[in-house]
Formats: structure tokens, C-alpha cells, sequence
């Protein structure tokens, strides 16, 4: 959903009306791009009349020509071409009861994570299309910093999502390296793994042992839940409302191609560098 408008939030051909439900940090940030990309919002909330919907309206149009306007949920998710879910994923079933059936036949894109002990998947997909949704799941995978500034390194990501590989590609990868398309914390999750299985906080706190990193916990389940579409790692049964990952064979097969790829490189570097081989 990006256009090339003449100027910051100008209208263009292209031009959806966005319905955000939900005006926490995440709903914020996507709705601030798709405004400069000059797109119509409208903000969903309990309370539309809230003095903080009305802050949070100027924010996100300012600098634009976009009327951002807040509503009610429902109202919010029936005058929208597309519609984003940004509520904590454990509040998307509250958030249907709100809804009635305002998202029957409506595109919707699922961008929660459920990080709730005990909840069966991070994604909220099979209860949004059991609403009716024709929904998809994206902006997800990174934390909101990433959305909002977009740049790794001198690279200026164009789009922010997640998608899914197909049988055939989990299982034939041919020795590419697929975790270089999938990102750092996914790789650093997958070597943590390799040592063992474990839950969100073991990983987090194994993962800083080894980089001197601290992975915050959207960065962490959405790469989990990457992850695991990939079908590189697979839950176990939930302890103590814990839910353990282990790494898969596919997923062994895909670190070590990594790890093969970036040594490499590595060595490349630190002969041009006049450091010598490894």
C-alpha cells in the first residue's frame, strides 16, 4: 500500500482509506506511513472521542494533506478499503464482539502476535476469516523502530512484512542460504537453538550471553513466528505456560548454509583487509 505522491500525504490515484483498529505505538507508526504515502486513515478506538484519538490524529496527518479521522471500531472497519488489526494479539476476540460482522468480505491484514501464555499461535488469522475477513498477516516481524525508520545498514527497505515459503521451498533449499532474506534474529534464534530447545525468555537471555544483544519481544516472536512458517523451527507442548521452539532438520540444514555463506564472506574480507585467513 504505497503510492508516489507530489508531495508528503498528497491524494493520488492509488488512494485506499485505511481503517487502523487500534492506536497503540504499532497502529501509530503504520498509520504515519501510509498517511505520508497518501492514503486516508481512519482510527479505530472504544473511546473515538478521546482527547488522546484527537492527538493521535494530528500526528499521524502531520506534514500532510490527509484527513486522519477517528471512529468507532465498527464504523472505522466498514468505510475502509483495507483494514489493519494493531490490538495486542490476546485482545483481538474482545475486539470482534465490537465489531459484529463489519469485517465480512472485508480485506484485513492480521498484524498481531499473541504472546499470552498458553495462546496455541502467535497469529490471529483463523478467527479473523472465521469473521468473515479475507485476511492476510504482514508487519509482524519487526519491532515498530523498524517501521518507522525502515533502513538497515544503506539499505532502505521498501516494504515491512512477512510472507510464507512453500513445501517446496522449506524442504529444497539447494544450499542457499534462505536465512538472509529471513534476517539477523532469525539467525541468532535458530544458533541459540541448535543448542537446545527453548521458551521467549531463555532465548532472549541466550541470545545476549552470546552478541552482548538483547532482542526486544516483538523482534523475538515475530521471528519465531517466521520461523516456524518457514517450518525451520516447530513449537513443543506449552511448560509451566511456557511455549518451548526447537530447531527442525530443515532448520540445521539452513544454519549451516548460513554459517557457510557469512565465513566466506569473512574470510574475503579479512584477506582484503590483509588480516589473513581464519
Amino acid at each position: 500500500m504505497t503510492s508516489t505522491p507530489t508531495r508528503p500525504g498528497a491524494a493520488s490515484p492509488a488512494t485506499l482509506t485505511v481503517g487502523v483498529l487500534g492506536a497503540g505505538t504499532v497502529g501509530r507508526t503504520l498509520a504515519r506511513a501510509w498517511a505520508l504515502s497518501g492514503h486516508q486513515i481512519i482510527l479505530g478506538s472504544r473511546q473515538p472521542g478521546h482527547r488522546r484519538m484527537a492527538d493521535a490524529a494530528g500526528d499521524i496527518a502531520r506534514g500532510t494533506a490527509i484527513a486522519v479521522t477517528a471512529a468507532s471500531h465498527r464504523d472505522a472497519a466498514r468505510n475502509a478499503d483495507v483494514v489493519a488489526v494493531t490490538v495486542p494479539g490476546d485482545q483481538v476476540q474482545a475486539l470482534l464482539g465490537q465489531l459484529g460482522g463489519a469485517l465480512r468480505g472485508q480485506l484485513v491484514i492480521d498484524a498481531t502476535n499473541d504472546i499470552s501464555p498458553g495462546a496455541p499461535v502467535l497469529n490471529n488469522l483463523a478467527v479473523l476469516r472465521a469473521a468473515g475477513a479475507i485476511c492476510f498477516r504482514a508487519f509482524n516481524t519487526v519491532g515498530w523502530e523498524q517501521m518507522a525508520r525502515p533502513v538497515f545498514g544503506q539499505l532502505r527497505a521498501d516494504r515491512v512484512l512477512g510472507g510464507s515459503m512453500t513445501a517446496r521451498e522449506r524442504h529444497d533449499t539447494g544450499g542457499q542460504d534462505v536465512l538472509r532474506r529471513a534476517g539477523d534474529a532469525s539467525a541468532l534464534i535458530l544458533t541459540s537453538l541448535a543448542g537446545g530447545s527453548k521458551h521467549g525468555y531463555a532465548l532472549i537471555q541466550d541470545i545476549k550471553g552470546f552478541t552482548g544483544l538483547q532482542l526486544g519481544p516483538g523482534t523475538l516472536y515475530g521471528a519465531l513466528d517466521r520461523l516456524e512458517r518457514m517450518g525451520l523451527i516447530e513449537a513443543l507442548p506449552a511448560e509451566d505456560r511456557r511455549q518451548p521452539y526447537r530447531i527442525t532438520a530443515a532448520g540445521v540444514a539452513a544454519l549451516r548454509a548460513h554459517l557457510d555463506s557469512i565465513e566466506r564472506v569473512s574470510s574475503v574480507g579479512r584477506l582484503r583487509l590483509g588480516l589473513g585467513g581464519i
